[in-house]
């Protein structure tokens, strides 16, 4: 069996031995991957080439875009505060969702063991904790949006 580099040729397995021995006896149709160049598509369908080619292209459009966008976030100056403000609503949100487990579980030990630990310690936090964290989620989210907007159409 020819071998490339010392390893040998793959051959599918559902042939026939005297097929295998016909069809690949001369190996001037396979092509060694350890001694093709990187970049030689030759071997490649004209299809498969030109669609390299388009992606190529659209990969480098995608690159100069993303470079203009950042440009205009720097020109634009509120990119930083925005930054800030989603982590901040990324955190609230989590910590919202936190206390609705933590609710849930109250509920849930109250209609099981008839004990109400979980929710004697929830509800002394429901309006010094929970309600302006809700409250800075929804602010947050509308602000958020409002910049958002302000940054896309300028």
């Amino acid at each position: 069996m020819p071998a490339c580099a010392g390893r040998p040729l793959s051959v599918p397995l559902c042939r026939s031995p005297a097929y295998i021995r016909q069809r690949y006896s001369s190996t001037s149709g396979l092509r060694c991957s350890a001694t093709k160049e990187p970049g030689d598509n030759s071997d490649l369908p004209e299809s498969i080439r030109q669609d390299m080619e388009r992606y190529a292209q659209k990969a480098q459009q995608a690159a100069t875009s993303t470079s203009k966008a950042a440009q205009r976030e720097g020109a634009a100056g509120n990119g930083g505060i925005k930054e800030v403000i989603d982590k901040v609503l990324i955190a609230d949100f989590f910590f919202v969702c936190l206390a609705l487990v933590w609710l849930a579980l109250g509920v849930g030990e109250q209609a099981t063991l008839h004990s109400s630990r979980l929710l004697d310690v929830w509800f002394p936090l429901w309006q010094l904790v929970f309600q302006p964290a809700i409250g800075i989620l929804m602010l947050g989210a509308l602000v958020s949006g409002a910049i958002g907007r302000l940054q896309k159409d300028s």
